[in-house]
């Protein structure tokens, strides 16, 4: 192989990689698709040594191609993925099919565009910071393909080859161009994960949309197939209190499902929520909390926001979050009207179920007696399921029925994705009589069933379980897959109280291994990504890029201004005319270096302020606030609110309960309100 095309099939391969490992980190791709994608990478450099072989996938490649495509309407029509999901597919199994088959020069440049495609692909699949780091890696590795591309077209163009020397010159131009390619690099890659994050690529159309783990709002038991465990992290779940984090049960709640049509829950509501409203401090109050009852603090920052839903555990009290209006149904579940498109993050203060006061049941819709929507039963034969209801239930409590019903379903079904592969007019007849297995969602679905039918008031909870602990970002993940359903059942002499039927295993019980160890890097990594770059609003990014900019504008007029103030003709002999006329011509190459020392020092500023640029004066002062009185032997706790913690320090110096009080409510409003003009400073 000539020296050229040996230089350009190391960039090509290097670009597959590069593809490759975008998708490989979407966590978007089956596993399938992966291992066809490595193992054709990996065999390309086999292939390469055997001629006949390449020669002989040559006169396959119309066949392939049309295959490929009629793969792909599969794909999307029958497997029903993505637009997204199947255009990535088709790149991962076209570059697959190229590797492995001979490659001459057009053959390398159709690799590395598909290289570079993939890696937009996977920047629409998901945000994830490692596609920041492979489109820093590619862009140069595509560069120098690019010019060793040209090269060798030079060469079938002449018919000659270029001389070893002018080789070892365009190695030293190909590492030149890698390093000059630094500002594209840093603009689409601003570009790219500046706006793409607030868009939404990856959805489904009506009616093509695959089975994955995930929180809806409705559970539907007529579905059929296996359930694909999706990997995306939905949340990140903060509860700094030790002791408040040991007394977590692993619930978030999102959504109650009250109406059963015998193969689907939905929220059925039995009485319409009512619209909340912040105070002038940004707090949504809920309820009212008793001093008795404990609390639970949790900060939650929300990636996915496409259901409007804010999840919280236990019983929400008050509520901190960035929203001008909030909807509280009659269940306690939170949602937000309007379309907001970047991660949320909020705080909640709520009570655990069974630590509220005893509250009667809603009356119904259309005066409809308290109770009787958590009653109704669909138009369907049950007297199977009321029979067996009847037998594990006994003559007991209402209470002990309800724990017997959970019991007799862990130890009587098994978990499973499999949802079977036809489907029943009786699904949970089905489910306890036959196949006795199913996801969370059937287990769910048996139990309120049985206790409806034993007259036992109760709905279907949705939401997330448990998720994993991350030791170095002190944060609960919580992925797509860790979506659960569980039931909560109403008591007179209990109120609520939530069961789970489903014996599915938590995911935090991993055991540490290398990979996993990795994985727990690699997620602290994405949430200091999400927590400073995605979260890091629009509006704040772009003041921060202003404020480079302007840095960069006045080092450069206050170069202009010095060299016209020093410059003076040759003869003189003055240094500053010896330095001017060696960098006569050059004047280019030298803005071109005090621009990069600009972002550099606007970059190192940045580091060291935190989020200094867009922080108020008003919040800059509640800091020092907390830091005088923090000396003064009353530092405020993590878990403290901005209001309790001014109550404690009225407590101790009544005398002072104005001055914190004007603090404390001059933050709140500059720091949650959504619009607020201050006293001669402008607006938020």
């Amino acid at each position: 192989m000539p020296p050229l095309e040996s230089w350009l099939l190391w960039s090509i391969r290097a670009a597959a990689a590069l593809g490759l490992s975008s998708l490989t980190w979407s966590g978007e791709i089956g596993t399938g698709y992966l291992i066809a994608g490595w193992s054709s990478w990996l065999l390309g450099f086999v292939a390469d040594a055997r001629i006949e072989s390449q020669r002989m996938l040559r006169r396959l490649e119309t066949p392939a191609v049309f295959a490929l495509i009629g793969f792909i309407l599969m794909d999307f029509f029958i497997v029903k993925s993505t637009i997204f999901l199947c255009v990535a597919h088709f790149l991962l199994l076209f570059q697959a099919f190229k590797v492995l088959g001979p490659k001459n020069r057009k053959d390398c440049l159709q690799i590395l565009l598909v290289g570079f495609f993939q890696v937009l692909a996977s920047c629409t699949l998901s945000v994830d910071a490692s596609n920041a780091i492979i489109l820093l890696l590619l862009i140069p590795v595509g560069a120098s393909g690019l010019l060793w591309h040209e090269l060798a077209r030079e060469e079938e163009i002449t018919k000659q080859l270029i001389p070893a020397a002018a080789r070892a010159r365009y190695r030293r131009l190909t590492a030149g161009m890698c390093a000059g390619a630094l500002p594209m690099v840093i603009g689409l890659t601003g570009i790219i994960f500046v706006v793409f994050p607030r868009l939404t690529w990856n959805v489904a159309l009506p009616g093509f949309a695959g089975h994955r783990s995930g929180f809806t709002d409705q559970v539907n038991l007529a579905q059929t197939g296996l359930l694909a465990n999706d990997s995306r992290t939905v949340l990140w779940l903060g509860i700094v209190n030790p002791q408040e984090r040991r007394t977590w049960n692993g619930y978030l709640r999102g959504a109650t499902l009250s109406t059963f049509d015998g193969k689907q829950w939905s929220t059925g509501n039995p009485a319409p929520g009512h619209a909340l409203m912040p105070d002038r401090n940004g707090v949504f109050s809920i309820r009212r909390a008793t001093h008795e009852s404990p609390l639970l603090h949790q900060t939650v920052t929300l990636l996915d926001t496409s259901a409007s839903t804010l999840f919280a555990s236990g019983d929400p009290l008050e509520v901190i979050a960035p929203l001008s209006s909030l909807r509280a149904d009659a269940s306690g579940c939170l949602h937000w009207n309007g379309n907001w498109q970047r991660p949320l993050r909020y705080q909640v203060i709520s009570r655990p179920y069974g630590a509220s006061p005893l509250t009667p049941l809603p009356m119904g819709e259309g005066g409809r007696s308290p109770g009787e929507a958590y009653l109704q039963l669909p138009s369907l034969p049950l007297a199977r399921v009321a029979a067996l209801a009847r037998t594990i239930g006994g003559h007991q409590s209402a209470y002990a029925q309800a724990v017997a019903i959970e019991q007799y379903l862990r130890t009587h079904c098994a978990y499973s994705n499999d949802l079977g592969s036809d489907a029943t007019s009786n699904p949970v007849e089905n489910f306890l009589f036959t196949r006795k297995r199913g996801p969370c969602g059937h287990f769910a679905s048996a139990m309120a069933l049985m206790l409806r039918l034993e007259g036992i008031p109760c709905r279907v909870a949705a939401g997330y379980y448990k998720g994993e602990w991350n030791e170095h970002a002190q944060q609960y993940v919580i992925r797509e897959r860790d979506a659960h359903a569980w039931v909560e059942a109403y008591f007179t002499d209990r109120g609520w109280v939530s069961f789970d039927p489903s014996p599915r295993l938590s995911t935090s019980a991993a055991h540490w291994s290398p990979w996993h160890a990795m994985q727990q890097y690699w997620d602290y990594f994405s949430f200091t990504w999400n927590k400073w770059i995605i979260e890091y609003d629009l509006h704040t990014q772009v003041m921060a890029f202003e404020k480079i900019q302007e840095s960069s504008n006045q080092i450069s007029r206050w170069e202009d201004a010095w060299w016209s103030r020093h410059r003076r003709s040759p003869d003189t002999g003055s240094w500053v005319a010896v330095v001017t006329a060696a960098l006569r011509g050059k004047k280019r190459i030298f803005a071109v270096l005090i621009c990069f020392a600009s972002v550099l020092i606007g970059l190192i500023r940045k580091s060291r302020k935190g989020r200094s640029i867009s922080m108020d004066p008003a919040v800059r002062y509640y800091q020092q606030f907390l830091q005088h009185m923090a000396r003064a032997g009353l530092p405020k706790q993590p878990a403290e609110t901005g209001q309790e913690f001014a109550a404690r320090v009225i407590g101790r110096w009544p005398e002072r309960e104005a001055v914190v009080q004007a603090v404390t409510e001059r933050y709140y409003r500059r720091r949650f309100g959504s619009r607020w003009v201050g006293d001669g400073e402008g607006s938020i």
